[in-house]
């Protein structure tokens, strides 16, 4: 049973999952959630997809309804300022002083900027808040010539919404193809060439010198030459937010270092979830963050309880998906540099990359191919290993398909 107030510093998926399970799970104490924005928690991914397209498209979690019933504060427009864990209390912003009996850090991430020359100029964006997606959305008008910079999840969304707004699309990208964090190279080169084909101008192994401008930006400037732009998107990718926590004096390191209950180290009453947390890979053994939704949602769930005298090590399977436009990239389980990896495609523009590692399957990357990523998740959840020569025969669908079928077969009075 929970012992008293539980505060969440941060207003996003992981803090809204914390609170919601904490009240599913029984929890009858104060709960409070320093939510910075002045708006209602609300979904990120749809920023780069279906809300900079439709705005509106519903993003937010919950209604107001929601938190008032299960007796939730919400604190909206209120930071975070400091935290001090050896008397168990956080300043705000708004001057209080909010004591609490459990700590959970939800402070996601925040996009990593860049040291170019000009990088502040009009017209140049980012994307993290819904208010970016407002902006970015009111530039990306028909003719307008957008260069996109950074090749990850979140740059090409947005290149694929640019693009069916009727823009000039280029995307450059410092290394050698797109999407190399969280893509194997046959896929990311299978997804580079699609954007290709619709007419996305995609530009690889090009390092960003400056950007060009007098007010406003009129052209990127590159090792590799000059691209002219009416707008500029920076996606280059993202850093945690745990500057708080730092200074509370937890544990850092490219977020905030917790166990594999998602306890910071060395605080038995404070936690990290999401974007935030650096946590021990319950497979690979090793130390991760990881930007998801599914990581969010989960890690929250599993906070609460923890929280509620209930933990247990974190072993949620991570997966998490990309739509860029027609494209639909899907990926369960984690990939390290060293596994093997086994590509197929059916001849339809469907791709499916397995990775193994010590001779069976540890992750599974497709494109345009759901029912092969839901039956990866299935598989991989249940932590059955399938070996390499398995995945060399058979896509992991037909696999459960064939198990599915097998004992009706053996019922059939002419196999008796």
């Amino acid at each position: 049973m929970s012992r008293g107030r539980t505060v969440i510093i941060g207003g996003g998926q992981a803090a809204v999952s914390t609170a919601v399970t904490l009240r599913q799970l029984g929890c009858e104490q104060p709960i409070t959630i320093l939510a910075e924005e002045s708006a209602l928690p609300y979904q990120r991914p749809p920023l780069s997809k279906g809300y900079l397209t439709d705005p509106s498209s519903t993003v937010v979690l919950h209604d107001s309804d929601v938190y008032i019933t299960q007796h939730i504060d919400v604190r909206n427009g209120v930071v975070a300022v400091r935290v001090d864990a050896a008397q168990r209390r956080v300043t705000t912003s708004a001057g209080d002083v909010v004591s609490y009996e459990a700590l959970v850090f939800a402070t996601g991430s925040r996009n990593r900027t860049p040291d170019w020359a000009e990088a502040n100029l009009s017209g140049v964006h980012s994307l993290r808040t819904r208010q970016d997606a407002d902006c970015l959305r009111a530039a990306l008008q028909p003719g307008r010539r957008l260069v996109v910079v950074g090749g990850g999840f979140v740059g090409l969304e947005i290149a694929s919404a640019a693009y069916a707004a009727g823009c000039e699309v280029t995307v450059l990208e410092a290394a050698d193809t797109l999407l190399g964090r969280v893509l194997s190279q046959p896929l990311a080169l299978a997804v580079a060439a699609r954007h290709r084909i619709r007419g996305v101008r995609v530009v690889t192994g090009t390092a960003v010198q400056a950007l060009e401008g007098d007010g406003h930006v009129t052209a990127v400037v590159t090792d590799s030459g000059r691209f002219e732009a009416d707008c500029v998107l920076i996606g280059i990718g993202a850093l945690a937010r745990d500057e708080l926590a730092h200074e509370a004096g937890i544990l850092t390191d490219n977020g905030i270092v917790v166990d594999d209950q998602l306890r910071v180290l060395g605080h038995d009453d404070i936690y990290a979830a999401g974007d935030c947390a650096r946590f021990p890979d319950s497979r690979s053994g090793a130390q991760m963050r990881l930007e998801s939704v599914q990581n969010a949602c989960d890690q929250g769930a599993a906070v609460a309880r923890a929280i509620m005298g209930n933990a247990s090590p974190y072993t949620d399977l991570p997966w998490f998906w990309s739509d860029q436009g027609d494209l639909k990239i899907q990926v369960a389980g984690l990939r390290l540099p060293d596994d093997d990896l086994h590509h197929h495609t059916d001849g339809t523009g469907r791709h499916v990359v397995y990775a193994t590692r010590d001779g069976h399957v540890v992750a599974v990357e497709t494109l345009d191919w759901a029912a092969e990523h839901l039956a990866a998740r299935r598989v991989l959840s249940s932590d059955e290993h399938i070996p390499t020569a398995v995945i060399q025969k058979s896509t992991l669908s037909d696999l459960l398909r064939a198990r599915r079928s097998a004992p009706a077969r053996s019922h059939h009075p002419e196999e008796s």
